[in-house]
């Protein structure tokens, strides 16, 4: 598909790998660590690896993370939980070493790593019932009242346009000599949860 694209339009300048599941909540499986690997690692690694022979010099690449890529092993959020983390993170580690590979080419690759984000990736039940473990049905409004724990900023979430401003800036010109960078839009997610090391 990228080739016959390539082939139509004439050039390849702009990459950008958004994929995302998170199965999440009580009845999850080996399917769901399964399902999502293939999606939010082996779905990110396939968009990248087959737009490279296509890639113009000062292109851009940029990867979707996660904020649970920034704070570590989620092995307690069973087998969804735990591959969304994993996958998310090796997304990162992917980004940081294919960013000094293409540099010389002035390509640049980057990642951009939200916090929870106003979709319905979101608000579904299994991570209602992550977010409020102690109620037996949570709802969306159950979890609202819990979702700015992640966050510094007192918000339940971003906004999906949120991200987009970040990797349209990351596209465009302005970030022409910014890449490896692990972008976080994540109200302050991290500095919350992350003590300084200076």
């Amino acid at each position: 598909m990228i080739a016959d694209g390539v082939n139509e339009l004439g050039h390849l300048d702009i990459v950008v790998a958004n994929a995302g599941i998170c199965a999440m909540g009580r009845n999850q499986t080996l399917q769901s660590w399964s399902d999502t690997i293939d999606t939010d690692l082996v779905g990110v690694f396939n968009v990248i690896q087959a737009s490279l022979p296509h890639l113009n010099d000062g292109a851009s690449v940029i990867a979707t993370g996660s904020l649970a890529a920034q704070l570590g092993s989620a092995t307690n959020q069973g087998p969804g939980g735990s591959a969304y983390s994993l996958a998310k993170q090796m997304v990162a580690r992917y980004v940081n070493d294919l960013s000094i590979q293409l540099a010389k080419r002035m390509i640049r690759v980057n990642a951009v790593h939200p916090t929870n984000v106003n979709t319905d990736m979101l608000h579904n039940e299994g991570l209602y019932a992550v977010f409020r473990p102690d109620l037996k049905s949570p709802t969306r409004e159950d979890a609202e009242a819990a979702f700015p724990a992640m966050q510094a900023m007192p918000i339940p979430y971003i906004e999906p346009q949120d991200v987009s401003n970040a990797v349209v800036f990351l596209a465009g010109d302005d970030a022409r000599y910014i890449t490896g960078i692990q972008l976080r839009v994540d109200a302050g997610g991290y500095v919350k949860s992350v003590p300084w090391k200076g």
